[in-house]
């Protein structure tokens, strides 16, 4: 959707993590507001899980992927 930020978190996350982990390192780890137009992501160790955090009107929504073969790229961003 038009207006949603996107946040990649580079270090690596256990993906044992659900919800409410995820929500706990937005606001305790990164200082960031878990309910704000955004979509943030997390990646395992070995680059081959993702998973996203958004919030939904009235209640967050956790989406999972696992690839089969392959990673996911490593962003980087310039300033």
């Amino acid at each position: 959707p038009q207006g949603i930020k996107i946040y990649l978190f580079g270090e690596s996350v256990d993906m044992r993590k659900q919800m409410n982990g995820l929500i706990a390192l937005v606001e305790g780890t990164y200082h960031m507001d878990p309910f704000e137009k955004a979509l943030f992501l997390f990646t395992n160790k070995k680059k081959d899980k993702i998973k996203a955090l958004k919030w939904d009107e009235n209640g967050f929504v956790v989406y999972y992927k696992r690839l089969e073969n392959g990673r996911i790229c490593r962003i980087q961003f310039r300033h």
